[in-house]
């Protein structure tokens, strides 16, 4: 006895008739009989097979149900047994799923392409059970919809899916669409305009100056390893703010170029710390704090179709605070003349001469700025004690000098120097 079937896994819908075909070959068997499992809810259209040796062959017979509940799985054994002396058993083992009611989804339309800035407006599309369509997006960081509106937030393709999630009497359904979204192109209103640049030099080292759009943007050179070796036009590109919206764009803006000068070779500059330097039209800026010299080398220059080596030497600021010094009143007090200085933290003032009398004690800080040998800021910070001279230093300082008269005001004389007897101003 041979069986067609062994095992038996499918599917039905809900509602509807299921039935599997199953045939039986015998040669030398009368009698077949076929028993279902109890309590199973198959059935079979015959229980036996054959009444004589007339009947031997093949034979057919159908097992059937109809499932009710969606998602759910039936089971059961069909025992197909021969009339020998010695029986043999074939078992067929069944497993259906019940699957719902199928539906389908009507009425969906979407665009194959649209710019990011289209308004796109998708019916609602309806399925057949009466259940509500939804829309999803298989990638919302480009496009989702809303309220039946493609929101766009950038260029690209998505796939728009019309979804229908089933009940428990229907099975889910979809269809998808694909769209692409392309950038919206930018006009450009104004085209920006361009400064000189040398011969042979290239295109990048001239600026870019003004230039409108329709929306907003940055101007900038689409080549700008481009060499110039005349007059002519080179290509700006322009590229949106709002780059995910707006599509690039390109213009051509003339460019004039300057002769190729005659002055070639290396040049060094020098500055201050701090300070900045122009050199060949370019400004070169120095923010060390570090009080030593500093070597920039290799500023490259575009000079025609020479490249000037520039090497920047910084020299550091000085900054000196001196010992601090003691004197007697009477005593003269040497300056560095013709410069500017700064008593006790008063305005500047101006002192002309190479030394002033101090008559009364006195605690001074006396700060004079000058230069360095190369120019930059230098400052001097002196301490000065001034102490009432005792009796005897007055004395001997009184009788080294010699002491006049004029107009009712008393003078020294020390050497070809004159005093007033009050200190500083000098007659």
């Amino acid at each position: 006895m041979v069986v067609s079937e062994t095992e038996i896994v499918e599917s039905a819908e809900r509602n509807v008739r299921w039935s599997k075909t199953i045939s039986v070959s015998r040669s030398n068997v009368d009698v077949v009989d076929i028993l279902v499992e109890p309590n199973s809810p198959f059935e079979v259209t015959k229980t036996s097979i054959g009444t004589d040796c007339a009947d031997r062959g093949t034979e057919t017979f159908e097992v059937f149900f109809t499932p009710n509940v969606k998602d759910s799985v039936y089971t059961g054994t069909i025992t197909i047994t021969d009339g020998k002396a010695n029986p043999t058993t074939h078992t067929i083992s069944l497993e259906i799923t019940c699957t719902g009611y199928n539906q389908s989804i009507h009425g969906f339309e979407l665009p194959a392409s649209c710019l990011t800035t289209e308004s796109v407006i998708i019916p609602q599309a309806t399925a057949t059970s009466g259940l509500e369509v939804v829309y999803l997006s298989s990638d919302s960081t480009f496009a989702y919809v809303e309220n039946n509106v493609l929101v766009i937030l950038s260029a690209g393709t998505v796939d728009i899916i019309a979804y229908q999630a089933g009940d428990e009497r229907w099975n889910e359904a979809s269809v998808a669409k694909t769209i692409q979204i392309d950038l919206t192109p930018v006009q450009i209103l104004e085209a920006p305009e361009a400064t000189e640049v040398a011969t042979n030099a290239p295109v990048g080292m001239a600026l870019l100056r003004g230039g409108l759009a329709e929306v907003e943007g940055t101007f900038s050179w689409l080549y700008p390893d481009q060499i110039m070796t005349e007059p002519g036009e080179a290509a700006v590109l322009f590229t949106p703010t709002q780059n995910k919206i707006y599509d690039t764009a390109t213009i051509m803006v003339d460019v004039f170029v300057t002769p190729t000068p005659t002055t070639f070779g290396e040049y060094t500059a020098y500055f201050c710390e701090g300070d900045s330097v122009e050199f060949a039209g370019v400004w070169y800026y120095d923010a060390t704090e570090e009080p030593e010299e500093v070597v920039l080398e290799g500023a490259n220059i575009y000079q025609g179709d020479s490249v000037i080596m520039l090497t920047i030497i910084v020299h550091p600021l000085e900054y000196v605070e001196m010992d601090e010094e003691t004197m007697h009143t009477n005593e003269t007090l040497a300056v560095e003349p013709n410069v500017w200085y700064m008593l006790d933290g008063e305005d500047e003032v101006l002192l002309t001469e190479a030394a002033y009398v101090m008559n009364e004690p006195a605690v001074i800080t006396l700060i004079q700025h000058t230069t360095t040998e190369y120019g930059c800021d230098k400052t001097i910070v002196r301490y000065i004690t001034i102490t009432e001279a005792t009796d005897f230093e007055q004395v001997e300082a009184e009788e080294s000098a010699e002491k006049f008269l004029q107009n009712g005001t008393l003078y020294i004389r020390r050497g070809e120097m004159i005093y007033t007897v009050s200190g500083l101003k000098v007659e």
